[in-house]
């Protein structure tokens, strides 16, 4: 996790990707209802998505190629040797326009309002008597206000909460989205029993004041008690 915050803060202050034009390219992301960005670390690099309009990945491999090296990450590669080797991010005759048209939403792509969800920490503790607590924080984001965040075990509510907790970092990477200064969110809760196995109803549910959904499974595993 801490490798992985580490990238990509490195990524977002960089400016070389554009949560935007993502969404817009690549539209499963938009309907995982993950961070973008996220996405593109866990997976998107790996299957060669671009992560900006001017960030050719496909091309970026190709130089990294020739000179023997295959980075699983051609973004985070960049930022750390290929910007200094002088490598390229687009071929020089490339079509901006393709690229501009690439990163162009089309009508039902810009009325789309995905939730955005990143779980940033997940904590167990183990509770005197064979009990089991759970802590779960990160950020969450829409396009309508967030009316409710909430986790459930096979469709049974544990615990609603906190949300609104200050993200100046959310705010930087999403400054058209409103009340990004405070997608914050924290919650606290004790599970049933359940003894050496992994709860895998357990799901994150966010909703908006417009009834939307978005859904994220917190995969928790109890150790033995």
């Amino acid at each position: 996790m801490n490798a992985l915050f580490g990238d990509y803060e490195s990524i977002r202050r960089s400016g070389l990707f554009d949560p935007e034009y993502y969404l817009a390219t690549y539209p499963d992301v938009a309907d995982s209802n993950l961070d973008p960005l996220v996405h593109y670390l866990e997976e998107g690099a790996q299957q060669g998505r671009n992560p900006h309009p001017d960030f050719d990945s496909l091309f970026y491999l190709e130089q990294c190629r020739e000179r023997g090296e295959e980075p699983q990450n051609p973004l985070i590669h960049y930022l750390r040797l290929g910007q200094a080797r002088g490598f390229k991010t687009r071929r020089e005759a490339a079509t901006t326009a393709a690229g501009a048209a690439r990163g162009r939403r089309t009508p039902e792509q810009a009325a789309r309002s995905p939730i955005l969800v990143a779980i940033e920490s997940l904590g167990i503790e183990g509770l005197p008597g064979g009990g089991t607590r759970v802590s779960a924080g990160g950020w969450a984001l829409a396009n309508a206000p967030i009316a409710e965040i909430t986790v459930s075990l096979d469709g049974d509510p544990l615990a609603i909460a906190t949300y609104g907790l200050q993200r100046p970092d959310v705010a930087r990477l999403y400054p058209e989205r409103d009340g990004a200064a405070e997608c914050g969110f924290l919650l606290v809760f004790d599970l049933p029993r359940a003894g050496g196995r992994t709860l895998e109803p357990l799901l994150l549910t966010v909703r908006t004041t417009g009834d939307e959904i978005g859904q994220q499974p917190l995969q928790v595993g109890i150790p033995p008690q």
